[in-house]
């Protein structure tokens, strides 16, 4: 099984160093200092019990044997949280030079040997992601940690470090499933963990996981870890589809909850869906310049294509993995376009509605049109049927 950052981490550095190049230098710059590290060990050592080497030898040599596995050669140091309320868990304390581990609860009394591997498999796997190229995946998580604590954070800022966070556990499973050699011991552990059973079958849960994801598909709503079906899909899939793991955690793009790389898209999609109905002159006024530059300042026409059925076919096949939300946004872009030129509205609307048919929003726009113009069904009805008979072979 192949083993490395996941798409989404790539695409969140690439946009964060395009889009932020201050905030990036900074974050990549700014190393942790003696002070932070000796406070953090200060912390560490009155919280926690340190498990001595000699005491615990068997512990030290599996986890020894998993850092060998992910390629890691920092010297180890496992610590277990003191308070008897804690919940079982396990975490990674990060310093870039070795690795500390803190136990929470009854973990190790829970997990047979191969699940303890997959275990610290996991949490070795945060080392080895926030040291790849330099520190780069750690300076993104930190920078985007700093940006949603700032009051006037952009929720879309918000939504991607929870999305980062979500593909760093599911990154951090995938090392799990590599320190084991497959999927059953990390699935097996999250189930125990979860759970509190001492008994559980990876593959009965992995049915139940499927059919969870065949009824809904709204993506990941956790804060800080992902769903435990949502892992499990993941860990059963490995890295044959990394490109797969993004859907599973976004689901449909949904206009009400967009990261960075959402607005991207969605503001691609609405320049595209402009520039095919564009290729009707009548859409190409003054007024609908003026429009699209107060969605986008450097808006200029482009060219329309001889055949326009392949770039509607695209926008028709993008546009239904949207959410409805999303959907009723495109709407209201296509609505604005209709309306811009006031002298041709009427003859204007028969052609979006046709476009709007022929992309998939039809519902959607039909009745937004029908609400805020004030039109009866049999009117718009009309109107498309009428676009429809005319549409020039190739055109919207």
């Amino acid at each position: 099984m192949s083993f490395s950052p996941l798409p989404y981490h790539v695409e969140i550095c690439d946009h964060l160093k395009r889009f932020e190049p201050g905030l990036w230098g900074w974050f990549m710059s700014d190393r942790f200092d003696r002070e932070y590290r000796d406070n953090s060990t200060l912390h560490l050592l009155k919280t926690t019990y340190r498990l001595a080497r000699d005491s615990h030898s068997e512990l030290y040599e599996l986890a020894a044997s998993v850092a060998t596995t992910l390629e890691i050669s920092c010297p180890i140091t496992i610590y277990q949280e003191q308070s008897s309320a804690s919940e079982a868990n396990a975490a990674l304390h990060f310093f870039e030079d070795e690795l500390i581990v803190v136990l929470s609860g009854p973990i190790l009394q829970m997990l047979d040997e191969t699940e303890q591997r997959a275990l610290f498999g996991h949490e070795l796997s945060h080392h080895k992601l926030y040291t790849e190229t330099d520190g780069e995946f750690f300076a993104a998580a930190r920078l985007l940690h700093w940006c949603v604590e700032q009051p006037d954070c952009h929720s879309a800022y918000i939504e991607t470090q929870r999305r980062y966070q979500l593909h760093t556990e599911l990154y951090a499973d995938l090392g799990a499933a590599v320190a084991c050699g497959g999927a059953d011991a990390p699935i097996s552990s999250l189930l125990k963990v979860h759970t509190g059973l001492s008994d559980v079958n990876p593959a009965d849960y992995l049915q139940q996981a499927n059919e969870i994801l065949q009824r809904d598909r709204s993506g990941a709503q956790g804060i800080t870890h992902p769903e435990c079906y949502i892992r499990a899909r993941a860990l059963s899939e490995g890295m044959r589809a990394p490109e797969q793991y993004a859907a599973l955690v976004r689901g449909p793009l949904n206009v009400g909850r967009l990261d960075l790389l959402d607005q991207r898209e969605l503001s691609r999609v609405t320049r595209d869906m402009a520039q095919v109905l564009g290729a009707d002159e009548r859409f190409r006024q003054d007024e609908h310049e003026v429009l699209m530059r107060e969605y986008f300042p450097m808006f200029e026409w482009r060219d329309p294509p001889q055949d326009l059925q392949l770039p509607i076919a695209e926008l028709a096949a993008q546009l239904a993995d949207y959410a409805p939300q999303t959907k009723q946004y495109l709407a209201w872009s296509l609505l604005d376009l209709a309306t811009a030129d006031r002298d041709s509205t009427v003859p204007l609307l028969g052609a979006t509605l046709f476009f709007a048919e022929q992309i998939g929003i039809h519902d959607e726009f039909e009745s937004t049109a029908r609400k805020e113009l004030k039109l009866k069904k049999t009117d718009t009805a009309k109107m498309l049927q009428q676009s429809r008979e005319h549409a020039p072979q190739g055109n919207p």
